[in-house]
């Protein structure tokens, strides 16, 4: 075995977090466990699926990490996976909602169900275009209320919103690929475009009833909305839960640093640094999943 030496001096260290707008005070404390044991407060995945890539991260945000007494688990959460042909790559996110005491639950169950579901369709031969948004959101909802029923938990506490996405996973004669993505709720889905980020899936209401949701699981799964667009090369396709998704609608800043640094693959340990990023009164868990198309050339950048 060779160890590669180590001066005695070295010094590790990670670096901050990007800063969007003006920072926040609670990004600076420590972070405080949940009474509960809960899964990981951060989580990232990395991978390659026919010549797209795919990188993923999740994290805790401040405003559920700070408090001593009211500590809690990370509410987002992501699952990406393939069909058996490897054909196909399949995502889901989804985000419980913090009114919601066993939203977490609820969020795992939700993308762990959608991928299956959206899998064994693929599975059966069902053409991407065909797979059955209403099928995949209605099984969802069912798992989400059987694990509250197996619990004893009331239906109110595992509410989550999700959002889906069937991506081919490799590039078409035309260049063009043909996408699927299903959701509801204020998940979202976003195209990396020339200059800017455009919003395929999940905008939020406005006026009055800003920031309230409509629709979600286990509620309401047959408000799921359905998109089909068309990735080109060398483009970025993002599924996000709002913590990040609000920021590329609200802070002008942060719309142009993300389009800049995700205009080619990231590490996943980066991607988990950038949404991690500060700012002042942007405090909920932060979650994204994104899928780059190789350039014309082949190439990745």
């Amino acid at each position: 075995m060779v160890r590669k030496h180590v001066p005695s001096t070295a010094t590790w260290t990670c670096p901050p977090p990007p800063v969007m707008y003006q920072p926040s005070r609670l990004a600076e404390l420590p972070w405080r466990l949940p009474p509960q044991p809960a899964p990981p407060g951060l989580a990232a995945d990395s991978a390659r699926v026919g010549d797209l890539e795919v990188r993923a991260a999740s994290v805790v945000g401040p405003g559920h990490r700070i408090d001593e007494t009211r500590a809690g688990p990370r509410q987002d959460s992501y699952r990406i996976g393939r069909d058996a042909a490897a054909r196909h790559l399949v995502v889901a996110v989804a985000d419980g909602m913090s009114d919601s005491s066993h939203s977490d639950t609820a969020a795992a169950v939700a993308t762990l169900s959608l991928v299956n579901s959206l899998r064994r369709q693929l599975d059966e031969g069902v053409p991407p275009f065909h797979l059955d948004h209403h099928t995949a959101f209605l099984e969802a909802a069912q798992q989400v209320h059987a694990i509250a029923r197996q619990r004893q938990w009331s239906a109110d506490s595992v509410r989550t919103v999700a959002v889906a996405a069937v991506v081919p996973a490799d590039t078409p004669p035309n260049g063009a690929r043909d996408i699927w993505l299903a959701g509801l709720g204020d998940t979202s889905a976003w195209v990396r475009e020339p200059r800017r980020w455009a919003q395929l899936l999940g905008e939020k209401e406005q006026g009055p009833d800003a920031g309230r949701l409509r629709t979600y699981l286990p509620h309401t799964p047959e408000a799921v909305e359905r998109r089909h667009l068309s990735l080109g090369p060398g483009q970025a396709l993002v599924l996000t839960t709002d913590g990040v998704g609000d920021a590329l609608t609200e802070l002008p800043q942060a719309h142009d640093w993300f389009h800049h640094h995700w205009a080619a693959p990231v590490t996943a340990l980066d991607l988990l640094l950038h949404i991690s990023y500060d700012s002042h009164q942007r405090n909920d868990d932060r979650t994204a999943v994104v899928v780059w198309t190789p350039s014309a050339d082949g190439g990745r950048s």
